[in-house]
């Protein structure tokens, strides 16, 4: 597969390039990468809400205090976080 993007930015490049030598990929590898991270990111994500109403369905359109919306609050924290720093 080929992709060919046109117009970008030369901070965007620059950056894209730097990326690139510290990790030890070519440009267009480090795309790839970052192309593929971000969407599973976002599966995460998806499946992170998946998972929230499954459980408010097994608690009756309630989620339970304690435990579980601490981790669940934390979750969405770090994949928020992941998500700004591809952004």
């Amino acid at each position: 597969m080929n992709l060919t993007i046109e117009n970008l930015p030369e901070r965007v490049w620059d950056r894209l390039e730097k990326k690139a030598k510290a990790s030890g990929r070519t440009v267009e590898a480090e795309a790839a990468a970052i192309l593929s991270d971000s969407l599973a990111d976002e599966r995460n994500a998806e499946e992170m809400d998946d998972l929230q109403r499954m459980v408010r369905k097994m608690h009756r359109g309630k989620l339970p205090e304690g435990e579980v919306d601490r981790f669940l609050a934390d979750r969405k924290l770090e994949a928020a976080a992941e998500a700004a720093k591809l952004g």
